[in-house]
């Protein structure tokens, strides 16, 4: 199978906040990042096709990233949580740079194992 993304995802467990409509949702993860999108695993199924308001918590970021983006995919994981999969569909570039550059080191982290 191709790969259809335009940037490299890498696993990495930050912490985020998302919101549907009015209210932030909390306790969710991220399961990998990358410059396009997000991963996140959710105790909610949330449809294909919504558009989600996200905070994301960096590591060495003195504020939270926030992105608009979209469910591309969701998957009940069978044990009360969900994964799911969402492109960024609003990030300012300095934002998207420095998810760039988080996914880079945590890249070279593990790759350097």
């Amino acid at each position: 199978m191709r790969e259809r993304r335009k940037y490299v995802r890498v696993i990495s467990n930050l912490a985020l906040r998302y919101k549907i409509e009015e209210e932030f949702v909390t306790g969710a993860g991220s399961y990998d990042i990358g410059g396009g999108g997000i991963r996140i695993i959710t105790g909610e199924g949330i449809p294909a096709g919504s558009v989600l308001s996200v905070e994301i918590d960096l590591p060495d970021h003195a504020r939270t990233i926030p992105a608009r983006a979209r469910v591309v995919w969701a998957q009940d994981m069978g044990n009360g949580f969900w994964e799911v999969a969402m492109e960024f569909t609003e990030i300012e570039a300095r934002d998207r740079d420095k998810v760039l550059k988080h996914a880079y080191f945590s890249y070279k982290k593990t790759d350097e194992v």
